[in-house]
């Protein structure tokens, strides 16, 4: 159990700077997200329009059950959006963030660290715990960065980004939890 635990904490650190790493000095960001012609204009219909925090869908979503071939129409014209807003805005990056960021990978990671505990005993190798963490995280990272384009219609740029992060956070994390976790 104290070698799950230090695993996965160093996991988790791992998965942390990663993202940091990932997310703030490559160019990352720039190469998935849109750019707008007009910020300015926008954030104020949006501000307008939109004064509730939460989450909106284009066209609205009641009318696949009032009027569907309104929604049809609607959809196939466009603009087909999702937009998540807090119209009062957000601190950037405040630390409640980072925290509740770095207890997410831990979480994961302890779970996955679980998975490994319980699977070392048939896995031998170093290379074949590896392995199973790699996999594991990566049946994860179909269904929850994978899913969005096909179902919501998501632009796939932001979630195959997504996706190169877990996919290469993992591969970093199994690294160090197959080294702690083994028979």
């Amino acid at each position: 159990m104290k070698n799950v635990l230090i695993g996965s904490f160093l996991g988790a650190i791992i998965f942390f700077f990663w993202g940091f790493i990932y997310w703030s000095i490559l160019p990352t960001g720039p190469m998935i997200f849109g750019k707008t012609s007009d910020e300015k204009p926008l954030a104020k219909q949006l501000k307008q329009s939109l004064p509730t925090a939460g989450t909106y869908y284009i066209p609205e979503p009641e009318l696949m059950y009032s009027d569907e071939e309104e929604f049809t129409r609607r959809h196939q014209a466009g603009p087909v959006a999702t937009i998540f807003i807090y119209p009062e805005g957000k601190p950037v990056m405040p630390a409640r963030t980072f925290i509740l960021g770095f207890l997410g990978f831990f979480a994961s990671v302890l779970l996955m660290g679980f998975v490994l505990q319980m699977a070392a005993p048939v896995l031998k190798t170093y290379g074949s715990r590896v392995c199973l963490v790699l996999t594991a995280g990566m049946i994860g990272v179909a269904l929850s960065d994978l899913g969005p384009p096909v179902w919501y219609w998501f632009p796939w740029s932001l979630w195959i980004g997504t996706a190169i992060f877990h996919i290469t956070g993992w591969l970093l994390v199994s690294l160090v939890l197959a080294r702690f976790v083994r028979a």
